[in-house]
């Protein structure tokens, strides 16, 4: 599959010369990267995934989102650190520049949660909530 570099919005910040420069040092790292040569090649993974992945692992992640899908009313990713830049990452590629809390349910709904989390006495009330969701 071939890929195409489309620079004409780069070009009012850089010459056209500049980037020219620059081709064979992009080259260069473009050959080291799938080569899988140079500083940092131990964590290079990420370069093939788009073909070498677990297929199985794969149908089963879409088995459990269409499970979410057909049962639930929202997902709440609670993390900490770094957790929350894998669901945002997803998030943010998946919309398709759609702001899904530009939406009145989910701003409700996003009122509503933060309002409950801020509640003094919050376990009792997680739990009332969690008792709801289990039925």
């Amino acid at each position: 599959m071939a890929i195409s570099f489309d620079y004409s919005n780069a070009l009012p910040f850089m010459k056209e010369s500049e980037l020219h420069y620059l081709s064979e040092f992009v080259k260069a790292a473009h050959h080291m990267l799938h080569e899988k040569k140079g500083p940092g090649s131990d964590f290079l993974g990420w370069v093939d995934w788009p073909i070498r992945y677990d297929k199985d692992e794969f149908a089963r992640i879409k088995q459990a989102a269409e499970k979410i899908r057909n049962h639930s009313d929202a997902l709440v990713v609670i993390g900490i650190g770094g957790s929350y830049l894998g669901a945002r990452a997803a998030v943010e590629a998946l919309s398709h520049g759609v702001n899904p809390f530009d939406q009145p349910g989910v701003e409700a709904y996003k009122n509503n949660m933060l309002a409950l989390l801020g509640k003094p006495g919050f376990e009792a009330e997680k739990a009332a909530l969690m008792k709801r969701l289990s039925k």
